[in-house]
């Protein structure tokens, strides 16, 4: 799998993603608040960018994956 990065992500920490099978750094908007944090975008098998969401007031994650775009060389990714 390749990752990719957020362009305005503030890193909020780890948590097991059981979609992902592994623990992952997650992130929220630069200079916001942090009701939900993110995967860092990734490119699925499918050429396909996206990532996965955690609710914190749920304390749980969406299980369905949030699909950005087709992947393009150079890309930006932003929350």
């Amino acid at each position: 799998m390749d990752w990719l990065t957020w362009e305005n992500g503030t890193e909020w920490g780890k948590i097991y993603c059981p979609m992902l099978e592994e623990e992952v750094m997650t992130y929220y908007p630069k200079g916001g608040r942090c009701f939900d944090s993110y995967t860092a975008p990734f490119v699925d098998s499918n050429g396909e960018v996206c990532y996965y969401k955690y609710d914190h007031d749920e304390d749980g994650w969406y299980e369905e994956c949030f699909y950005m775009d087709d992947y393009t060389e150079g890309m930006k990714c932003v929350l």
